[in-house]
């Protein structure tokens, strides 16, 4: 019979770990007493659990509780054998090991398992999930720990778990989001124990109630994750929702309490002019800044992030700053001409510092040198610039508002051009190219105006004709209204009965009222463009939504008077 390796073992260990070994003494004598290893090979997961279990029920102490220390020794020691490829670990993990929480989640009666999008979801309702394999993931946030013990409808639970292991984001945030699930949960304790679950709007209105004490920006992130939820499950089967419960989720009867306070344009200027009062370069900088929020829709964070090749002239009336904005990467900002002459007029001011730029700052337009006389460069941040303007307003007796102030100088602006100019909250609707609407305020040549439409739809319209008229109202009796609404024929007879056919005759008329229509088509189409395998249909599909866009960019210029009807 070959040596018992478990004393080498525990003697190497005891050897190389650096920690207080005093209360391991019981662990190393349960360990040789029971424990049997005679090839290294045989080191591996069923081992650990196999002396785990065992010593939960035997290394006690004196007064019969667990003896916490020597079960941590245990994990040490695995530690050990991981750190000295020792062993054949198809589950456990160095990281899990080394996490301050396995040991009493263990003890809890977790279940430790790594994470791959081709496996299936583990039957345990507790979990720890090693999640390193996953691109992106930080190290320190390798393991989380995952329990749906509490929820007691067994096809909710299932629902829950397939969600989890299933829905594809950042790991590491899904079990801070999912305690508003835990509390959307409580509420739905009577729903049927079946697949796919209802999900009705008593649930959703009694969720509502429960959350509607939490600050506003709490409450979007609740109702944010449930409609994730509901989204993704319903796609896969699992839940069913009508649409009309499943807008209940997006809304909520609550006022905005945000500060919306702003400076007015006399104040502004007067700030403007005590900054430049002191002749420094950073403060000349902050000033350009200031230049730019006043007449844009970036954010201040996006303005003192942009990049030296960030700006592109677009036709005679202005230009597209490549930025990245809150929610998209590399976002294309339209801005009028005077904007682009300050930019352009930044990125050859501060030319001079490239020289003594590391590569944090040498993409950027907004640098400065630190100190006079060091080559220490800094780059701009929306800090530095909401600091300036308080300090400025501070001199003279205004309200220190920061850049929000000017960014709720823009909103009213916007407010005031969308009343006079009756875009019926389109222009409100489009900060930060969310709508078409807000481009006709930067563009208004109609070549730019349709570049905007097909960026905004992601489709090409090119040459695309439309048959048939568009005209700003149109005098019809209701047996001139074409099927679904998407506008009249003109015609005194007609055997068409399908709107896509009508769209093609030269009878058809599209009015400022079917504008909605369109815009609903087009959505409706990218849903059946996102779903369709067949290349064929994808392209008779993209064809129809093309020639939608088109009708919408004819109706969109016919409203802002950019063409004649």
């Amino acid at each position: 019979m070959k040596d018992n390796k478990i004393d080498a073992l525990l003697n190497d260990f005891k050897f190389s770990y650096n920690g207080n070994q005093t209360h391991f003494q019981t662990l190393y004598r349960a360990l040789r007493k029971s424990f049997y290893i005679a090839d290294e090979s045989e080191i591996n997961d069923e081992l650990f659990f196999d002396m785990f279990n065992y010593l939960k029920v035997n290394l006690l102490k004196r007064n019969g509780e667990l003896n916490m220390r020597g079960m941590n020794g245990l994990v040490r020691f695995y530690v050990f054998f991981m750190e000295n490829g020792i062993g054949n670990f198809q589950t456990l993990t160095q990281a899990m090991l080394n996490s301050k929480d396995f040991l009493s989640a263990l003890l809890k009666g977790y279940t430790p398992v790594k994470y791959s999008p081709y496996t299936g979801i583990p039957d345990e309702d507790k979990l720890i999930i090693d999640i390193g394999a996953i691109e992106g993931e930080n190290d320190d946030k390798k393991i989380i720990y995952f329990d749906s013990s509490y929820i007691e409808n067994d096809s909710l639970k299932k629902v829950y778990k397939d969600f989890f292991w299933c829905y594809r984001e950042k790991f590491s945030n899904k079990t801070v989001k999912d305690c508003w699930l835990k509390l959307f949960f409580s509420v739905m304790n009577n729903a049927t124990d079946k697949i796919p679950i209802e999900i009705t709007s008593q649930y959703i209105n009694d969720f509502k109630k429960l959350i509607g004490k939490n600050k506003n920006s709490s409450v979007a992130v609740a109702l944010s994750r449930v409609r994730q939820f509901v989204n993704f499950e319903s796609q896969r089967g699992n839940i069913k929702i009508t649409e009309f419960n499943r807008r209940l989720i997006t809304s909520f009867d609550c006022k905005s309490r945000g500060d919306t306070r702003a400076y007015n344009e006399k104040e502004l200027e007067k700030i403007k002019e005590e900054i430049k009062k002191s002749g420094l370069f950073k403060d000349e900088l902050i000033v350009d800044v200031i230049n730019i929020l006043q007449r844009t829709p970036m954010r201040p964070t996006t303005v003192v992030n942009l990049e030296r090749k960030c700006l592109k002239k677009v036709g005679k009336d202005g230009y597209l700053v490549t930025c990245s904005s809150k929610r998209v990467k590399d976002d294309a900002t339209p801005v009028d001409i005077k904007t682009g002459h300050i930019i352009e007029n930044d990125i050859e001011k501060t030319r001079m510092l490239l020289d003594k730029t590391d590569s944090t700052t040498r993409n950027k337009v907004f640098i400065y040198e630190a100190l006079k006389g060091q080559n220490k460069i800094k780059k701009l941040q929306q800090l530095d610039v909401s600091k300036r303007i308080n300090a400025a307003a501070e001199t003279l007796g205004f309200n220190q508002l920061g850049t929000k102030g000017i960014r709720n100088l823009f909103n009213r602006r916007l407010n005031q051009l969308d009343i006079e100019s009756g875009a019926n909250g389109e222009i409100i609707k489009g900060l930060s190219k969310h709508s078409i609407a807000v481009h006709t305020n930067y563009y208004t040549e109609i070549s730019d105006f349709f570049s905007m439409c097909q960026d905004y739809y992601d489709v090409e319209i090119g040459d695309i004709e439309i048959p048939g008229k568009v005209t700003r109202e149109a005098d019809f009796s209701e047996e001139h209204v074409v099927q679904h609404g998407c506008g009249f024929c003109s015609a005194d007879k007609c055997l068409n009965s399908r709107p896509d056919e009508c769209q093609n005759c030269k009878h058809f008329v599209a009015t400022l009222a079917n504008l909605e229509y369109f815009k609903r088509e087009v959505a409706r189409l990218d849903e059946i463009i996102r779903s369709e395998e067949s290349s064929h249909e994808k392209e008779f599909v993209t064809y129809r939504k093309a020639q939608c866009v088109r009708y919408i960019t004819e109706l969109l210029l016919l409203k802002n008077n950019l063409i004649e009807a």
